[in-house]
C-alpha cells in the first residue's frame, strides 16, 4: 500500500497538481459518487458492514452544486 501511495503522490506532482490530494481523497470522492448512484447498495460494493461507517467516514455530506451533480450522472462505459 505504501508503494501505491507513493506512486500516486509521484503522479500527482508529475502532472502538476499542487494541492495535497491523496488516495484517501480519491476513495472518498469515488464512494460519494457511488452512493449518489447506487444508494444504500454502496456498502455491498465497498465491502463495509453497515451504511453508518460509510456515512460517517467516506460519503461527503455536503450538497453538490449543479455542475458536480451533472458530472456524477455521466456514464463512462455505456
Amino acid at each position: 500500500m505504501e508503494k501505491v501511495s507513493r506512486s500516486f503522490t509521484y503522479f500527482r506532482k508529475a502532472v502538476g497538481i499542487e494541492t495535497p490530494f491523496t488516495l484517501k481523497h480519491l476513495r472518498k470522492t469515488y464512494l460519494t459518487w457511488v452512493f449518489h448512484t447506487m444508494g444504500s447498495d454502496t456498502r455491498l460494493l465497498s465491502s463495509h458492514t453497515s451504511m453508518k461507517v460509510l456515512e460517517n467516514h467516506y460519503i461527503n455530506p455536503l450538497l453538490l452544486n449543479v455542475e458536480e451533480e451533472k458530472l456524477m450522472k455521466i456514464k463512462i462505459f455505456g
